[in-house]
């Protein structure tokens, strides 16, 4: 059963991916190339190579998998846990990209809600305040986290509110970039 419910959305991924790259085609100046650089990542993060390691990481909210990474870029598969929350937080030096894989949620982007749910797109520009809520009491919010940059590194970020108390330090020294 749970099987057939990961293929159903991979299903409904790709078809958003390929609806996406069409729009982008009849589309003028530089985005498509951006676009078609970060769907390429998406569709590699949803085939990806079984004999790659992952590198995984645990949090208070949930977990990340780093599915592929490159001198300005990192994709992530990332499990938020039900009724959890990341940091309210920005960037100085990279944007994100958030797909939605399962689940329901809120996200706040400079202090505007939306909801969010399965084949959403979510883009944030640099120096944007940013967050992602799971509202189910019972299920996961899963999605792929595309960061791209003139740096990635984990101490790029600044946090505003944090449920864990963590914007008291204002700094990552691990695996932090979603904290």
């Amino acid at each position: 059963m749970q099987q057939k419910h990961i293929m159903k959305t991979k299903k409904q991924i790709q078809k958003k991916i390929k609806e996406t790259k069409e729009k982008m085609i009849n589309s003028e100046g530089g985005m498509f190339t951006y676009w078609l650089a970060y769907h390429r990542a998406l569709e590699w993060a949803l085939i990806k190579d079984k004999n790659m390691k992952e590198k995984q990481s645990s949090f208070p909210w949930g977990y990340t998998k780093v599915l592929t990474e490159g001198e300005n870029y990192r994709v992530k598969r990332v499990s938020l846990n039900p009724d959890s929350r990341q940091s309210y937080q920005s960037h100085e030096y990279r944007a994100e990209s958030w797909l939605i894989l399962s689940g329901k949620g809120k996200i706040t982007i400079d202090d505007k809600e939306s909801d969010v749910e399965t084949a959403a797109i979510v883009m944030i520009s640099i120096g944007m305040k940013h967050r992602i809520e799971n509202t189910s009491s019972d299920e996961p919010l899963v999605f792929i986290e595309t960061q791209f940059g003139s740096y990635i590194g984990e101490d790029d970020i600044i946090r505003y509110e944090d449920d864990y108390g963590r914007h008291l330090d204002n700094w990552a020294d691990c695996d932090a970039d979603l904290l």
